[in-house]
């Protein structure tokens, strides 16, 4: 028989159950083609309806709303980091690891070797009061120039001041990136020695963004105490212990487009800081803002804006331009339908 009134009843309830189901695969961080399921659970729906055999009109229904559902799969739940800011008071959703390094022997031409023993445990999270609406803790190794967290109330510091040849890394993965931009700060405070060290052993500090969509390093920054004004970065004298001299950045943000054909793919954020592989010297960071929007500094912070200069721009994966093309199909098919029926 042919379907009777109620059928587009039957199809709304579909879209709501189908975007439930979206939702929750959405929320859980379940795989991008998982979201396919909505998709499959439709049309599994719609031919086990024993006895229906659809008219032109029914059809044309059927496939508006599985297109609507599969362009609205492909971007509408567009991903952004969790607690990027640090606002929660904590390291949650961030995942830490590290361990140590060595260069032995601790001289030049010593072979550098990795421990990745796990989060040594040296990473925090920092809290700025903001006594009277500006920045109110700063860092003593930088004689007091550089604040702690760039905005709002919270950073994290990754790694500490203590040596013994630990690093520590925080990283966190975004799926379904759809922001036209992603912005990210960070501090470096670096203990330069007194005894000259080989750049590969020095205290040093690195920042990647890799693009898992593509297989592509987006953004790579690495430098060391010795180095890090040749990367462009303002790099500034700080406390002097022993021979010793900690040197500084100020807040430094990083500002990737990640519009166009980057739009919709899965990063990774990494960002590591290294004592000395001799072991006696320290050096850590602070990160604050892994958001969309650029930054506004607390008052009397620093801040830089830097530009990422290499990006790669890559395809869309197949999932994806299959739901866009299957959604926009959806659309033109029945908006054709609609005008030959005005016609008649």
């Amino acid at each position: 028989m042919i379907l009777q009134k109620n059928y587009l009843t039957f199809l709304g309830k579909i879209v709501i159950y189908s975007f439930d189901l979206h939702v929750f695969l959405h929320a859980n961080r379940i795989s991008r083609r998982m979201h396919l399921l909505p998709l499959v659970w439709v049309i599994t729906l719609i031919t086990k309806q024993k006895g229906v055999i659809m008219s032109m009109t029914a059809l044309r229904n059927l496939f508006l709303v599985v297109g609507i559902i599969g362009a609205m799969t492909a971007s509408v739940f567009a991903d952004t980091f969790l607690n990027g800011g640090f606002e929660d008071g904590s390291l949650a959703d961030w995942t830490k690891s590290g361990g140590t390094w060595k260069q032995t022997p601790a001289a030049p031409g010593g072979v550098i070797s990795y421990n990745n023993s796990g989060d040594p445990g040296k990473s925090a999270v920092i809290h700025d009061p903001l006594t009277g609406g500006n920045a109110s803790v700063f860092d003593a190794n930088t004689l007091g120039n550089l604040a702690e967290v760039l905005q709002g109330d919270y950073s994290a510091r990754v790694n500490n001041s203590d040596p013994n040849s630990h690093f520590s890394t925080l990283t966190q993965t975004v799926s379904n990136y759809t922001d036209p931009n992603m912005y990210f700060g960070f501090a470096a405070v670096l203990e330069e020695p007194s005894n000259v060290h080989p750049e590969a052993a020095a205290p040093h500090f690195s920042f990647s963004i890799y693009d898992v969509t593509a297989s592509t390093m987006l953004y790579d920054i690495a430098f060391n105490v010795y180095n890090a004004a040749d990367s462009g970065i303002a790099w500034h004298n700080g406390k002097v212990t022993g021979g010793n001299t900690w040197k500084y950045s100020d807040w430094n943000v990083i500002r990737v487009d990640t519009s166009g054909l980057l739009s919709g793919h899965e990063f990774t954020v990494s960002v590591s800081a290294y004592d000395c592989a001799w072991g006696g010297h320290g050096g850590y960071a602070y990160v604050d803002s892994f958001q969309p929007t650029e930054p506004i500094p607390n008052p009397g912070v620093t801040m830089h804006l830097i530009d990422a200069n290499n990006i790669v721009a890559a395809v869309p994966e197949p999932t994806a331009i299959c739901l866009w093309a299957l959604g926009g199909l959806a659309l033109c098919w029945y908006g054709k339908c609609r005008q030959s029926k005005s016609a008649v």
